[in-house]
């Protein structure tokens, strides 16, 4: 699943939650954009976003379909977890992107748990079938 250089901006959000990027958090959204096939510029941005805060704000929810918010959740999962903990600020942004993309807990956690099933961020196309097959 390809997501475009805003999403991942958006994501940086997840990773700067507790006020701090750790290098396993920019390099997991970094791969992660890589991933989806994130570059030049575009990738720029998003190593900019690990070095500078963001904000949700950045995410257009409106131009993505409702799988997609899933996936996007997912990822947004398995960020928050990259340097091997999630802490409460990781938690209420979590909650806070939950919220925007408008999904029930039942997505929520189906997202989650298809997040933690992965070996990492450089590892899309696995969650994105997980979400599937879910």
């Amino acid at each position: 699943m390809t997501l475009g250089k805003d999403v991942f901006v958006a994501l940086a959000a997840v990773v700067w939650a507790d006020g701090r990027v750790t290098p396993e958090e920019a390099a997991a959204l970094v791969r992660a954009a890589q991933a989806s096939g994130l570059a030049g510029a575009d990738l720029l941005a998003v190593e900019h976003a690990t070095r500078t805060r963001t904000s949700l704000d950045a995410l257009d929810v409106a131009a993505l379909d409702p799988d997609v918010r899933e996936y996007v959740y997912a990822l947004a999962t398995m960020l928050a977890r990259a340097d091997g903990q999630v802490v409460e600020e990781e938690r209420v942004v979590l909650q806070a992107l939950g919220d925007r993309l408008g999904l029930d807990g039942e997505a929520r956690e189906r997202a989650a748990v298809a997040a933690r099933a992965l070996a990492g961020p450089s590892d899309l196309q696995a969650l994105a079938n997980a979400l599937a097959d879910a």
